[in-house]
């Protein structure tokens, strides 16, 4: 499993977190090249940063937190 964290900076291997599933936002798929592979990323994290239920910004607690490293949702 890969988990992207907008923002984040740092390094997590070797840590201990937990992820919640809040919405599936596309099929996997595999991508002609490199670029193609960053303009869906691009858009995924849009998607997910559109979804208020996902958006630490808009008022609401964040779904889960990682101890120590990024208290932030996604």
């Amino acid at each position: 499993m890969e988990v992207f964290i907008p923002g984040f900076s740092g390094e997590l291997y070797g840590q201990k977190m937990q992820v919640f599933f809040v919405k599936r936002l596309r099929d996997e798929r595999v991508f002609d090249s490199a670029e193609a592979l960053r303009i869906q990323v691009q858009e995924d994290v849009a998607a997910a940063l559109s979804d208020h239920r996902l958006n630490p910004r808009c008022g609401q607690s964040p779904a889960f937190t990682l101890p120590g490293a990024y208290d932030r949702m996604l």
